[in-house]
């Protein structure tokens, strides 16, 4: 499984209950720098949040300023867990990409989900669609 792999490449993380929520809105803007990743590995995420997911199209590590990126959607958490950096993003149960960190810039708001895709743009995502971190 992809997420015990991600979970042992950080060596503290053993497996752990992926993240399921739904789309709540919809983003569609592509933005430069001004974001940075937090020097974190995780997030315990609880039902009943409302988190960001925003892409970026580098490889970036945790403490990584961000160049590009696109804030695609937010969703309301149904089943709360743990997110791990390395942990994969599935949408309606298709690949969107790897949670490669996070950014607390609108903290205690939301937590901002940053996501390894492949491209910031052709996501077709909608509102109430599915989504699964882990």
């Amino acid at each position: 499984m992809e997420d015990k792999r991600a979970a042992r490449r950080h060596g503290i993380y053993g497996e752990h209950r992926p993240v399921a929520g739904e789309a709540v809105a919809l983003l569609h803007v592509v933005a430069k720098g001004g974001l940075r990743l937090e020097k974190l590995l995780s997030r315990a995420i609880t039902r009943g949040e409302i988190h960001e997911i925003i892409l970026v199209d580098e490889d970036l590590k945790p403490g990584d300023e961000v160049k590009g990126f696109a804030p695609v959607a937010f969703f309301e958490v149904e089943e709360g867990g743990l997110i791990v950096v390395g942990d994969q993003v599935n949408v309606n149960g298709v690949h969107l990409g790897t949670v490669t960190g996070f950014d607390l810039n609108h903290a205690p708001n939301h937590i901002n989900i940053m996501v390894r895709a492949e491209s910031l743009r052709g996501h077709d995502l909608a509102l109430g669609c599915k989504v699964k971190i882990g």
